[in-house]
């Protein structure tokens, strides 16, 4: 890491919203979650959905989408050209496109999209023309030096990843398809052998053949391939996931390729996967640990070059791990949230980590709770949604969730006057000021 002393990265989830400008209305909630990312050199989130003026498109919607109304016609979300301009004076100055949401409008919505981001200056990874566009680092170039994105997903429509084109001495005429960077996985559920027999039973019935001493089985009704439930006896239950070795090593490559051309390197992955396999809106928040493979593959990036990973899509904020002085954020929750009060309490509560970096290593972390709405609260339906500081009670909730969930990697999470500090010991420690609306 060769970035100035005094580096700073303000990080932040899932952008949810807005569904229109937001500064500039007086909102001082709002002011004081933006002066967070503007007194620091660089701001990120994760872009869910797309960006362009709909008058002006010329593509179509797509016939699915990653999580809105299956079918429907612009189902997806879809923010308009000045809310691109809103977001660079919010402070966000990277965004990763690379999630469930990116095709929602089709391969010419991505492209629009990131024509949209380089209009608003605004840095962008993780989608493009072709795979390697998708994969490759994009730079942001900051005061203190320059910033290398890599963003990726696991969590993804079967259309959504970008295609390499002619390469491949099976298919020396195939073109390239617009996309994102895919981490393509195998998932497997792991059972009891109470539970095996039973599936055991049901694949012979649909006449596939599971040998005497076979510990996985695949359930697959009429080889609908495009969706078979892949099964392994285990001494453990839970879901464990094989990843795709080209994809885990294409992403890998590029945070190296970031590395030799940046002063520090960002690495961020849409993983909505959980060990268990629950997802987020049907157990209760506690139980959701990042799986296997987003731990592995987290520090798998800082060995190759990261210098901070963020993991975003599972709509919860969990726990961080320091790995060889590197910090990894296994949930950050989101940023904006404007799909109204009828979802999941948890989702509401969230963070604004700012990172400062001195002498070319960790320095300080302090979380900042935000609050997005919860019903409680009884908001206008103008501030529905929008990040402000959380109460004392919210960011107390918030605060101490990450401390026990960060306690499973080994580290210390102090809450001092309502912000969350996670310090090298050997630091100084900075005046704590925190957020206020």
């Amino acid at each position: 890491m060769t970035v100035a002393d005094g580096f700073t990265l303000a990080v932040a989830g899932d952008l949810l919203g807005p569904w229109a400008p937001r500064m500039g209305q007086g909102n001082a909630g709002l002011g004081a979650v933006a002066a967070l990312f503007t007194s620091a050199d660089a701001g990120f989130a994760n872009l869910e959905g797309n960006i362009f003026d709909l008058v002006d498109f010329r593509g179509s919607p797509a016939a699915e989408n990653g999580g809105f109304e299956q079918g429907g016609i612009g189902s997806g979300p879809l923010y308009p050209c000045s809310v691109a301009d809103d977001l660079r004076e919010l402070g966000i100055t990277m965004v990763s496109v690379a999630n469930n949401h990116a095709l929602d409008w089709g391969a010419e919505g991505l492209l629009e999209t990131g024509r949209t981001l380089d209009a608003a200056g605004i840095v962008h990874a993780g989608g493009g023309r072709t795979l390697a566009a998708a994969r490759a680092p994009a730079f942001s170039e900051t005061a203190r030096g320059r910033v290398a994105l890599v963003s990726a997903a696991s969590t993804f429509l079967p259309m959504a990843p970008a295609g390499a084109g002619g390469g491949d001495a099976r298919y020396p005429y195939r073109a390239p398809r617009p996309g994102i960077s895919a981490l393509r996985k195998r998932t497997v559920t792991l059972v009891t052998e109470e539970e095996f027999a039973v599936l055991r039973s049901i694949a012979d019935r649909q006449g596939t053949g599971v040998a005497d001493d076979a510990i996985d089985v695949v359930i697959n009704p009429n080889y609908e391939t495009f969706a078979p439930q892949n099964f392994r006896l285990a001494d453990r239950t839970g879901v464990t996931y094989e990843p795709f070795p080209e994809d885990r090593d294409g992403i890998l490559d590029a945070v190296r390729v970031g590395r030799t051309r940046a002063d520090f390197v960002v690495f961020a992955i849409h993983a909505q996967e959980t060990s268990s396999g629950g997802q987020e809106f049907l157990v209760p928040p506690e139980t959701l640990e990042p799986p296997d493979f987003v731990v592995d593959l987290a520090r798998d990036a800082i060995d190759a070059g990261a210098d901070a990973v963020l993991v975003h899509g599972p709509h919860v904020v969990r726990g961080i791990e320091i790995h060889r002085d590197r910090p990894v954020f296994y949930g950050l929750g989101s940023l904006f949230f404007e799909l109204g009060i009828g979802w999941p309490p948890s989702w509401y509560d969230s963070v604004v980590p700012v990172i400062r970096f001195d002498g070319g290593t960790l320095a300080e972390i302090r979380l900042h709770p935000i609050s997005l709405g919860h019903p409680d609260e009884r908001r206008p339906q103008s501030r529905q949604g929008i990040p402000e500081p959380a109460d004392e009670e919210t960011a107390d909730r918030i605060l101490t969730g990450i401390r026990r969930s960060s306690e499973r990697y080994g580290t210390s999470v102090d809450i001092t006057a309502g912000i969350g500090v996670i310090r090298d010991l050997a630091d100084p420690p900075m005046e704590l000021e925190g957020v206020t609306g």
